[in-house]
């Protein structure tokens, strides 16, 4: 069977605190997504990798060392409408960069509760058109800046035409917030007979 093929920062938190594992089975079992693999991959320096110097060091690891050898192991989709990308705060930046950076690779973006640089809001609004597609969620009471950053980023979106889902939820930036949501961006990207329901 085909596989869907999707990575996460932040790999060993959405493990232990977003039970990933469980959301992945349960979703699938009930047919709200297609079969996927999750590829979950944490960080060094989370600060510098995610939102930092070392970005391009970080999703060059991803990309030419991770990937070959998932793709190697598992019979998985390739092209970029079957690969997602998901972040939470700073790890959503990263996401953001990756989808920007290489959009051969990654056609639909997950950021919760996300910093923005400046360079990856900009990058957006300058890009030749990408057929990317966004999930994008923020709390109500969740980090300030993040707020301002996650509309900005909405607005640049909104005015270039890209697909995107946008959310604000009466949550804070924490795992029970992005935990609890997590799945819209799975069904939204990877849609089985059943998605929606429950």
């Amino acid at each position: 069977m085909d596989c869907w093929d999707w990575s996460f920062g932040d790999g060993r938190d959405f493990l232990a605190l977003g039970w990933m594992e469980n959301v992945l089975n349960y979703l699938i079992w009930r047919q709200r997504i297609m079969p996927v693999i999750g590829i979950f991959i944490s960080s060094e320096a989370r600060g510098e990798e995610y939102a930092g110097n070392r970005k391009k060091a970080y999703s060059a690891f991803v990309i030419e060392e991770i990937f070959p050898l998932i793709r190697k192991k598992f019979r998985i989709l390739t092209t970029p409408e079957s690969v997602a990308t998901f972040g939470i705060s700073n790890g959503g930046n990263m996401a953001l960069w990756l989808g920007l950076e290489y959009p051969e690779v990654f056609q639909n973006i997950a950021a919760q509760s996300s910093n923005v640089e400046d360079s990856i809001a900009l990058g957006y609004q300058r890009t030749p058109f990408l057929k990317s597609q966004f999930y994008l969620d923020v709390g109500t009471y969740d980090i300030p800046v993040c707020l301002h950053l996650m509309d900005n980023l909405v607005n640049i979106l909104e005015t270039r035409g890209f697909v995107y889902v946008y959310k604000h939820y009466p949550e804070g930036h924490s795992w029970g917030s992005w935990r609890a949501h997590i799945d819209e961006g799975l069904e939204m990207f990877f849609p089985g007979p059943a998605a929606g329901t429950d």
